[in-house]
């Protein structure tokens, strides 16, 4: 967990909740993206009926460079992985 501490010569309520807002804010346009992110590998999923973990474990045994959805599909992978640890980051800050 982390935590923030708040020091201000302001009004620390005011302060705290204005930070407390963009975080939120944060978490909901990653969940956006979390959504948008799935549903696009679903897609492939479902077109090359197999799921993006066994994908990508033959991907490593030797990648098709010339498919343009393999490509795609390799990037929403790490854009879902990248979006998750953004989200637990932020998920666990906690203002004091």
């Amino acid at each position: 967990m982390t935590t923030l501490t708040i020091k201000t010569s302001k009004q620390k309520q005011t302060v705290r909740a204005l930070i407390s807002n963009a975080l939120e804010q944060e978490l909901n346009l990653l969940e956006m993206s979390l959504g948008k992110t799935r549903e696009k590998i679903q897609l492939f999923e479902s077109q090359y009926k197999m799921p993006t973990k066994r994908f990508l474990s033959k991907i490593k045994k030797g990648f098709d460079d010339s498919n343009m959805d393999f490509i795609e599909w390799i990037g929403e992978a790490k854009t879902l992985e990248m979006l998750n640890e953004e989200y637990q980051t932020l998920k666990e800050i906690r203002l004091s």
